[in-house]
């Protein structure tokens, strides 16, 4: 057997707080670890009521709690504390402990007093209860963040999901919960294998199962775009999503968080937007016209295929100002001042060029030019287009020529008229002469009335020859008019 001495130096030594007290409740003993504890010096506690040095309270409830002494007294049997006991020490403060209290007995099994061991385990609470209040933010956080998040085990069942992506996806917490993600939000592939999501042979493919196996890897990504199809109420719904995933590790086990940014709203504008690009495009192309584009300082930006077809110059080297070349010298510099007259959306310039086609030959465009604005109301550039029009242009030509030699040979008939008509009326003028001198001469009454009549019909053909000639005057414009008074 150890002597008392041996023994109280054995227990000064131990590292946890030692008070025994007697049937009474008084303490009879006090290591150095329980004075550094309650903040009582041993001399000062001995003989003191063991409730006046160990006061306990409950800390949730604000309640002092009885003492583990009087329980042991009355049950003999030992006993511990209640979970969120603290002891107020003696400068105040608050101390969270772990404690047995068991009972002295003598070898008669006497029951002769109670020795109570304690540990200060504040340290260890704060740090419980920051691990939980981090818990409980983390928590926080993952169900109210923005975007869906889910992690998955080793063998890619759901462990957890916050309430963003059961929004997003539908379903239930309690069915998705040990559950793929397939087979929890209804991937359409997977009724193609009895054993469901990740088994078809189309899951190699998945974006999704993909990030999971590289963060399982070790390997975190961020930014997967990728397109999913799950049923929704009972019908497919396509969307878009930027996949991220990463490792972590819970008590030496490995999970994957997924994070699923919804993109399906700006993808389908990105489509939609797309989609309007290429269909004008196509209008750009297929329009039977060059059609161009220019920065504010009139270098070519864009041009349609239609100008390659027309030149046979290659569309990228006609961008900047290589088109000039397809240009007639005595046209280039109109080219260039009909950027300037355009000031205003409202104003249009237009003309025709020349320009040089595929076989060296010199084709007329009718062109017209107009500003084009930003979306912030600048003017960026011009917008051009232009239309072949030589036939046309040689169709006029050719009506240009063939009015000039109408009007040629009309000039030369009434050019003949006019000869003619002077000419025939000399002879008509000597022949009605000769008529007059020989009615002056002895002739019997048949004989003048003969010559009157040739006199008139002489008559009448010069008034023909005379209107002949001033149709010719006036076809000539040598038609003069003269002013003779005459009697109303």
């Amino acid at each position: 057997m150890l002597n008392s001495k041996l023994m109280a130096q054995i227990l000064a030594s131990v590292g946890d707080g030692v008070i025994a007290v007697d049937r009474a409740e008084n303490i009879i003993y006090m290591n150095a670890a329980a004075e550094q504890i309650t903040g009582w010096d041993s001399a000062e506690a001995i003989g003191q009521q063991f409730s006046t040095v160990f006061v306990l309270y409950n800390l949730r409830t604000k309640e002092r709690l009885g003492s583990p002494v009087e329980r042991v007294l009355e049950t003999g049997a030992a006993t511990g504390l209640q979970d969120q006991s603290v002891i107020i020490t003696k400068d105040g403060s608050i101390k969270f402990l772990s404690a047995n209290c068991a009972p002295i007995e003598h070898t008669e099994h006497e029951l002769t007093g109670v020795v109570l061991v304690f540990r200060d385990i504040t340290r260890f609470k704060i740090l419980e209860r920051k691990i939980a209040s981090e818990e409980k933010n983390f928590r926080t956080i993952f169900n109210a963040a923005p975007v869906g998040m889910y992690i998955v085990d080793g063998a890619r069942a759901i462990k957890q999901i916050n309430d963003s992506a059961l929004k997003l996806l539908g379903g239930d917490r309690s069915q998705v919960i040990g559950n793929t993600f397939g087979n929890a939000f209804g991937c359409p592939k997977r009724f193609d294998d009895e054993l469901g999501c990740g088994y078809n042979t189309n899951c190699q493919y998945c974006e999704f199962q993909r990030a999971v196996s590289l963060a399982f890897e070790g390997l975190a990504v961020a930014g997967i775009e990728c397109s999913k199809t799950v049923v929704l109420d009972g019908k497919e719904v396509l969307f878009w999503f930027r996949v991220s995933a990463s490792p972590i590790e819970v008590d030496g086990e490995y999970f994957v968080v997924v994070a699923l940014a919804d993109t399906t709203d700006q993808k389908q504008r990105e489509i939609s937007i797309t989609k309007t690009r290429d269909y004008y495009l196509r209008i750009f192309e297929s329009f039977p016209a060059i059609i161009w584009r220019t920065n504010i300082a009139g270098e070519t930006e864009s041009i349609n295929e239609n100008w390659q077809t027309l030149t046979g110059q290659p569309v990228d080297q006609a961008l900047g100002k290589g088109w000039l070349e397809r240009i007639h010298p005595d046209d280039k510099q109109m080219c260039c001042d009909l950027n300037t007259i355009v000031q205003n959306e409202r104003d249009l310039a237009e003309g025709e060029i020349r320009i040089l086609d595929r076989n060296e030959q010199y084709r007329w465009l009718y062109c017209v030019y107009k500003l084009y604005y930003n979306m912030a109301g600048t003017a960026e550039g011009y917008i051009g287009m232009g239309i072949d029009i030589s036939e046309r242009r040689l169709a006029e030509e050719e009506r240009k020529r063939a009015k000039d030699r109408a009007e040629a040979a009309n000039m030369a008939k009434s050019e003949f008229l006019a000869n003619m008509s002077h000419e025939i009326r000399t002879p008509i003028n000597g022949i009605m002469g000769m008529i007059e001198l020989t009615l002056l001469t002895e002739l019997n009454h048949e004989q003048k009335e003969n010559l009157a009549t040739a006199k008139s019909c002489a008559r009448s053909l010069l008034d023909i020859i005379n209107d002949i000639l001033d149709f010719s005057k006036m076809e000539a414009g040598k038609l003069l008019l003269q002013n003779i008074s005459f009697q109303p």
